[in-house]
């Protein structure tokens, strides 16, 4: 039974590739998908987690595809590609850290088309024992997608990137907000912005979840301003920053 209907599955493929074969030059659906990869940063910390977004800023809509997306083996480990409703997982290989990996997406007997923008997939990697410190680039290439009626649908990816590093955060005041820029800080991370009053703490805020840079308005009384950096579980990840 299972011979069967894996023979039957194979034989709908390969009348589908027939098909597309035989469409005639520049016969592409109107429109296209617009792809962009996430560009984080990240502590250098072997076997930190790394998550790229890999987003859909325009889409006029497909049925199904792939396409390959590259990185740097020696410094980041895939170990895992999280689908969402606007592409669910197709036929994609069980995933080996050869620096390339064919994401298949969509539904090859789709009915009616995956529409709608966003995050498409997250690429989940892990910080080798042999990274650097540094920028790697995180590639799309070699699309091959389809509308539900075979129809080619054009694309285009835009790279992103992995920058690995110590962990900084610096601040500035102006006109009583305090301006924070956070670099290289790992998954789960959280920023405490404090202030103080002749060494008392006056009041404090904790911002996790997007903390690259942001600006805020602390209460309490006091001139003096603290940032401090901490991982997942509280732990000072660099030197705080203070304005005196």
């Amino acid at each position: 039974m299972i011979k069967t209907t894996r023979r039957k599955l194979m034989a709908v493929l390969l009348a589908l590739l027939i098909l597309a074969a035989l469409l005639p030059t520049g016969a592409f659906a109107a429109g296209g998908i617009a792809f962009e990869a996430g560009s984080v940063s990240a502590a250098l910390t072997p076997g930190a987690t790394v998550r790229v977004p890999i987003v859909a800023t325009a889409n006029s809509g497909y049925g199904s595809g792939i396409l390959t997306v590259s990185w740097k083996k020696s410094v980041l480990r895939l170990t895992d590609v999280e689908y969402s409703a606007l592409a669910p997982k197709g036929y994609s290989a069980p995933i080996a850290n050869t620096g390339k990996y064919i994401i298949d997406f969509g539904d090859d007997l789709a009915q009616k088309n995956f529409t709608g923008t966003g995050t498409f997939f997250t690429l989940v990697f892990e910080v080798t024992s042999t990274a650097a410190k540094g920028e790697y680039t995180i590639s799309l290439s070699d699309f091959d997608i389809n509308d539900k009626d075979i129809v080619p649908v054009t694309a285009t990816g835009k790279a992103g990137k992995v920058t690995l590093g110590v962990a900084s955060v610096t601040g500035s005041l102006s006109g009583g907000k305090l301006s924070y820029t956070a670099a290289s800080a790992p998954e789960g991370a959280k920023l405490i912005a404090a202030r103080y009053d002749g060494g008392h703490m006056t009041a404090a805020k904790i911002i996790s979840g997007s903390i690259t840079t942001g600006k805020l308005t602390l209460g309490g009384k006091g001139s003096t301003y603290r940032l401090f950096l901490l991982d997942s579980s509280g732990g000072p990840l660099c030197e705080a920053w203070c304005n005196e």
